[in-house]
């Protein structure tokens, strides 16, 4: 998205242009789900996914004055989905034993230090940049090719493929730091 059309839908946003509203609710709402019921899918009922999803947008809304207009809106869409999904297996794991929401048959040994290891992931990707945070997670986890990342954040494919290969050094800088082995 080039730098104009960014500014352009910011200011849009500002003046409470209700089509510019809806058109990024068209355009993310799958990508905002998507994050959404890939960290608390197992846990909330379809309800309560469309209803974390709206408070993505009315969220975004609310912090306008904050954002960098120079920046794609969907790392902040990302970023809001995990704040929000995190804060939703908080009150999950506040109101229920950690039994209670581990699928039957499964080790619950295994899938505490599954648990864990996720959240060191997390915090490892949220120390990244935002190109490198949506990056990573789209490059990993939405299997998105590096050519559409790079035209996604109107990068050259050379430059796509530097920032993620340092992302990945990064990331494992931060998990090495922390104790993490790689047993594979």
């Amino acid at each position: 998205m080039g730098s104009t059309l960014k500014k352009r839908i910011y200011r849009q946003l500002q003046k409470n242009s209700e089509h510019t509203i809806e058109k990024l609710i068209s355009e993310y709402t799958g990508y905002v789900y998507t994050i959404l019921f890939n960290m608390v899918g197992g846990y909330c009922t379809e309800e309560d996914l469309e209803e974390m999803t709206s408070d993505v947008f009315i969220k975004l809304w609310q912090s306008l004055d904050v954002l960098d207009k120079s920046r794609s809106v969907s790392p902040y869409l990302a970023a809001i989905a995990r704040n929000l999904a995190k804060n939703k297996l908080r009150s999950i794991n506040d109101f229920c034993e950690f039994e209670d929401i581990v699928p039957d048959g499964t080790d619950v040994a295994d899938s505490i230090e599954w648990l864990e290891d996720m959240s060191l992931l997390q915090q490892g990707i949220d120390e990244l940049s935002l190109v490198e945070r949506e990056l990573v997670i789209r490059y990993y986890f939405y299997g998105e090719s590096l050519n559409s990342l790079s035209k996604r954040l109107a990068i050259s494919d050379a430059n796509a493929k530097v920032k993620l290969y340092r992302a990945r050094k990064k990331l494992k800088a931060f998990l090495t730091e922390r104790g993490f082995k790689n047993e594979t």
